[in-house]
């Protein structure tokens, strides 16, 4: 079923009525989700075979480039411009592809096992960057986002 889409002035496109439902739109979030996973996956291999496994760099990075992409699309969606995007569409593309791509419970478990590792300065490092540097990443985008539309 389609939702009414609401705007908030400069902020992001909210669906009415809170849920999605049809076969469709789950399908496309299934979908979406693999596809962000494998991504995922890809990137931190890369990241690990470059930067070593020291570090959780490639969980990291996937994070803050997911964050700032989701800031962007939702951006995108608050100014209309993916206009053509269907209701499915969109919910592939943030909840399924970023989703999928970004994961708050791979970040977790990495905290934890720095600090099983009596890691405890890098296990801080890790959530305070990943935070404040996730978030940075979304806001920057969804205001750059806004100052390309004027």
């Amino acid at each position: 079923a389609h939702r009414s889409r609401t705007r908030h002035a400069r902020g992001p496109v909210v669906y009415a009525g809170g849920v999605s439902t049809g076969w469709g739109i789950w399908l496309a979030i299934a979908l979406g989700s693999a596809a962000g996973g494998v991504l995922r996956q890809l990137l931190t291999e890369a990241v690990t075979l470059a930067a070593g496994s020291a570090f959780p760099w490639g969980t990291w990075l996937a994070n803050v480039l997911g964050s700032g992409a989701i800031g962007a699309v939702s951006a995108a969606a608050s100014l209309g411009v993916p206009g053509s995007w269907s209701l499915a569409t969109r919910h592939a593309v943030m909840t399924g592809v970023l989703g999928g791509f970004t994961t708050f419970s791979t970040f977790s478990v990495q905290t934890v096992a720095l600090c099983q590792q009596g890691r405890w300065r890098d296990a801080a490092a890790y959530v305070v960057l990943s935070v404040v540097v996730s978030l940075a990443a979304c806001i920057l985008a969804f205001t750059g986002v806004h100052l390309l539309a004027r």
